[in-house]
């Protein structure tokens, strides 16, 4: 089986909340999920009792200015195959200097 994930962010600005949910016609619980924020970085977290992965991910004060994608990855695990977030529904993250 390979799960759907979906990602929900939220924050403000130095800290980023990161959802995904992970399913497959039922509660996927096992296996991790691995946000990349592109160009930045990755965090990876445990998938919990709700299939659901949730990460806080502090940006860089020294970004650059721009926008930025954010991707997350199911792992897998010994039932279900990895799976991604749909492409057209990735989320950005846009950086705004002052």
């Amino acid at each position: 089986m390979r799960p759907s994930v979906t990602i929900k962010t939220s924050g403000s600005k130095q800290t980023i909340h990161l959802t995904a949910q992970v399913s497959s016609g039922q509660t996927v619980d096992v296996g991790t999920v691995t946000f990349t924020i592109v160009g930045i970085g990755t965090v990876t977290v445990a998938v919990g009792p709700t299939g659901a992965a949730s990460a806080n991910f502090v940006v860089p004060a020294k970004i650059a200015a721009g926008s930025y994608r954010i991707i997350a990855v199911y792992n897998g695990d010994d039932d279900f195959a990895g799976s991604s977030s749909d492409p057209a529904a990735d989320g950005d993250l846009t950086v705004k200097k002052k």
